[in-house]
This record gives C-alpha cells, structure tokens and sequence, in this order.
C-alpha cells in the first residue's frame, strides 16, 4: 500500500543580509553608528560656538541643517543601542533622518553654492548626508513600511518647519535661508526654491520607503536565518497531527506500518 503523500510545508522565508532586525546589533555597526552620531553631536556644537556671537540659540536651532543632523545623530544613537535596535520606531526615526539629511546635503550642493568651509560645514553638508542615508541602504530595516503612511509622516516635518520658519520670520524680521524672505526677495524666488525642494522631498521619501522591500526582493537570503527557519518549519510538521495521520510521532509510526 503506498503512503499517502505529504502535504508540502510552507516555503521558509528568511531574511536579507544585512537587514536590520531587532536584538543586539553587533560590533562593527555600534562603531559605525556611535562614531558618526557622536561626530554629527560634535559637528552641531562647535557650528553653534563659531556662530554664538551673531546667532542665539532659537536662531541656530532654526536652521534645518541643524535639526537634521540632530535628528540624524539621535538616530544613529538609537539604532546603535541593544533595547532599540532593530525596533520598528526606530528604523522609522533612521529613514527620516536618511530623507532630511539628503535634502540638506543636494539642496546646499545644488542651490546654495556648496562651500562647506570650515570643517563644521563638511561635517553638517557633506559627511552627515552620506552617512545616514548609507546607514539606510545598508541595514534596511525588516520590517514593512505602509508605502502612504510612511511618506506622509516623513513630510510632516519639513511642512511644519516650513510654517514656523515663516511665522518666525514674520515676527522676527529674520530668515535662516535668503530664499524665504517673500519681504525683501518677492514670490519669485520663495515659489521656486520651494516647489524644487518640495519635489526633491517627494521622490526621495518615496524611494526610500520603498527601498526595504526592493532590498528584500533583491539581497540574497541570509543563510542563517533561512537555516533557522527551515529547522523551526522541520519540528512543526513533524509534531503535527495533520501531517502525519493525527497522533504526532505515533501518527507518523501508524503510517510507515500501513505503508509496509
């Protein structure tokens, strides 16, 4: 008598190299990420004292170079802890620190000259907008992004700096960028900064959410973790009454006797 056959077992799914996964992260990425949080930390405190005479602190914090490196660094950091790693606010934290810095990087590349300068203005405009959205495309996060929602909560920042950027400047007579000055410069300048920035910010928070999944359908699996999955997928249909003739292991003893 032959013995019924089997029923297949799920594929197992493992996990991309590299993606980004909740548990202690490992050495090499606590180096990385703590070295450039820290420089990103650094960066920002000593482009506030060159510029402590002429700016006050509300002033310096309204640059969005300045609070991108910030949200950068906390990213950074966090990702580099044990209890954070690999969480999925985090990893949303990391991707719009990637979209915020690669803004402040292209648009001061593309529309304010690109002088870095001192070594504060190459660690805020050149080294930080390479390094976090590398971080991104590095470890991807494992977790699924909701495509809409993801972009949308990236944006909000960039709207509401822009409202209070324009509410401070109408109180306080002062601009952190030329550009947004609609007093002095007109609408001319204002309408077209800002709708080039405002596309830059579209399709870069588009592509970037949509980067972890194109990474999981094109990195190759990482074999441990499809190892572990094919063992876990192994010891669940042998203990399991449906796949073996009702009964476990005695299931499976009562079918190779009927198969003899």
């Amino acid at each position: 008598m032959l013995c019924p056959e089997r029923p297949r077992a799920a594929q197992p799914r493992g996990r991309p190299a590299g993606a980004e996964r909740p548990g202690r992260p490992g050495t090499a990425k606590v180096v990385w990420r703590a070295g450039f949080g820290v420089f990103a930390l650094a960066g920002v405190a000593a482009g506030f004292q060159e510029r402590r005479p002429s700016l006050d602190t509300l002033d310096f914090l309204s640059y969005f170079t300045t609070l991108s490196n910030l949200i950068g660094a906390a990213a950074l950091l966090a990702g580099a802890l044990p209890g954070l790693h690999g969480r999925p606010r985090v990893d949303w934290l990391r991707g719009a620190a990637a979209l915020y810095l690669a803004i402040t990087g292209l648009v001061y590349a593309l529309l304010m000259g690109g002088d870095a300068g001192t070594w504060t203005g190459w660690a805020q405009h050149r080294v930080m907008p390479v390094a976090v959205p590398l971080d991104w495309l590095l470890f991807a996060t494992a977790h699924d992004l909701p495509a809409r929602r993801t972009v949308l909560g990236w944006l909000a920042f960039p709207l509401a700096y822009l409202g209070y950027t324009l509410a401070h400047g109408v109180a306080t007579s002062w601009y952190p960028y030329p550009y947004l000055n609609t007093a002095e410069y007109g609408f001319g300048p204002f309408t077209s900064y800002t709708s080039a920035i405002a596309v830059l910010f579209v399709v870069l928070a588009g592509l970037l959410a949509a980067w972890p999944a194109l990474h999981r359908r094109t990195v190759p699996v990482n074999t441990r973790s499809l190892a572990a999955s094919r063992r876990y997928a192994r010891r669940h249909n042998d203990d399991s009454p449906q796949l073996n003739g009702g009964g476990g292991p005695a299931g499976g003893r009562r079918r190779r006797r009927r198969g003899r």
